[in-house]
């Protein structure tokens, strides 16, 4: 049998630029389905993509895994994400049951997910729509999904890659020099020593409120071991879309001694954090972070915002 996939990926763009082809993936996904005897793989629609190729196939969502020759490095975020998202089902927390997960020799080696769909709405869209007195039991929900999930590791964690990793974050570089300078010298400073479970990815996308607004957390991907405060950047300048009363009202009950340290903290070490704080500044002051003279200006908004 000839190959079912017929593009050729040697780098990030060849891979992004098919990654939301119906018409490429569908022979993949209706020969992953014969195999694990499910249907549904002749009603494929586009989900929404990130690093990997993800469609709704009838009742069921697949996720196809960026292959090695992309350069993107997936297999150990397709390894993290089942074994993630299984724990996070041992624990009692709501997430999208996979019903199969294995890989798929073609052209390329794919990984996949295939996982129940569930009917509803994304929550980034949902919160736009809420009112005060909606708003607060998603919040509390929300937390309560968190809380299950960020417990402490068994042993203790080595925060040497993580911190590397963020001083590294190649999101910095549309930042001044001396402001570069700033964040590697904060991040160096960072305790790191109080680490649990984190999601790592909860943004507007990866949170799903079904028909009876029960709260759906998915795509465990990002998955690791960090500060609580990780999780803060993703669902307070996403999910929340930098809305002031939500992002009090969630950081309100936090126990930290500084909610504005610890949220500075959270954007300088997140993975994602340059970026939202690109958004923060542009917001706040109308200007680029090619204009930021220091990198505490972040800081001083985020004290506004907690406090103004």
């Amino acid at each position: 049998m000839g190959t079912l996939f017929h593009k050729e990926i040697y780098d990030w763009p060849t891979w992004s630029s098919i990654l939301q082809s119906i018409e490429e993936f569908s022979p993949l996904i209706h020969a992953i389905f014969g195999r694990e005897t499910l249907v549904g793989s002749d009603q494929l629609a586009l989900l929404t993509p990130a690093t990997n190729a993800v469609f709704r196939a009838g009742n069921y969502v697949v996720k196809i895994f960026a292959p090695e020759e992309s350069g993107v490095g997936t297999e150990a975020g397709y390894e993290l994400e089942v074994q993630s998202t299984r724990r996070a089902h041992e624990l009692g927390i709501r997430t999208p049951k996979i019903v199969a997960a294995s890989y798929w020799q073609d052209k390329y080696l794919f990984p996949y997910i295939i996982s129940e769909f569930i009917e509803g709405e994304v929550a980034g869209q949902a919160f736009k729509k809420f009112d005060h007195t909606q708003r607060m039991p998603f919040i509390q929900a929300l937390k309560s999904n968190m809380a299950l999930y960020n417990i402490k590791p068994d042993q203790e964690i080595d925060a040497s890659g993580m911190r590397n990793q963020a001083k590294m974050n190649h999101r910095w570089q549309p930042y001044p020099e001396s402001v570069r300078r700033q964040a590697v010298a904060l991040i160096e400073e960072l305790d790191l020593s109080h680490c649990v479970s984190v999601h790592g990815d909860i943004n507007a996308n990866n949170v799903i409120l079904d028909k009876n607004d029960q709260l759906y957390m998915i795509d465990f991907a990002e998955s690791s071991f960090a500060p609580a405060w990780y999780e803060y950047p993703p669902i307070l300048f996403d999910l929340f879309d930098h809305d002031q009363a939500a992002i009090q009202a969630f950081v309100a009950d936090v126990d930290h001694p500084d909610a504005v340290g610890m949220l500075f903290d959270g954007l300088l070490l997140h993975d994602f954090g340059a970026d939202y704080m690109r958004e923060i500044y542009l917001r706040h002051t109308g200007k680029t972070v090619q204009e930021m003279r220091d990198i505490y200006e972040i800081r001083n908004i985020l004290d506004e915002i907690l406090n103004g």
